[in-house]
């Protein structure tokens, strides 16, 4: 296999074979790939729903990625994206044991209903941390 989980690749400019006209509106667009399978790829665009192949990608992209997984494309490549948040929430657990209750006090205080961004968090974390400064 040529690519692997998490990798921005380019689809092709051309209809490839074993493509179907629903996978050619991804034409000459950027995807992200989520699942390899022996020869075939899913990617997050299009649900999981169809088997891509290597002839179906001209390459990686380049787009910025994630520094710590390789994921996404980020704004910020400083920072973690959501693929790696788990590991980014247990460094941070591990590093500041005792402020993890301050931590979940302060979460419950600032989601809206059932909702908070990875981003929000990130911040918080960032903002625990630079108080211990």
């Amino acid at each position: 296999m040529k690519y692997k989980v998490g990798d921005r690749v380019k689809i092709v400019n051309e209809r490839a074979v074993c493509m179907n006209e629903i996978m050619c509106k991804f034409l000459g667009k950027e995807v992200t790939i989520v699942k390899e399978d022996y020869t075939t790829y899913s990617i997050e665009e299009d649900g999981r729903r169809w088997y891509w192949m290597d002839n179906m990608f001209t390459g990686l992209s380049p787009e910025k990625t994630c520094k710590n997984c390789k994921y996404r494309d980020l704004e910020d490549t400083d920072s973690p994206c959501c693929n790696c948040s788990e590991n980014y929430f247990n460094q941070f657990e591990a590093k500041n044991v005792s402020k993890l209750e301050e931590l979940k006090d302060r979460l419950e205080k600032r989601r809206m209903g059932n909702l908070l961004t990875f981003t929000g968090v990130i911040e918080l974390i960032e903002e625990m941390e630079s108080e211990d400064d």
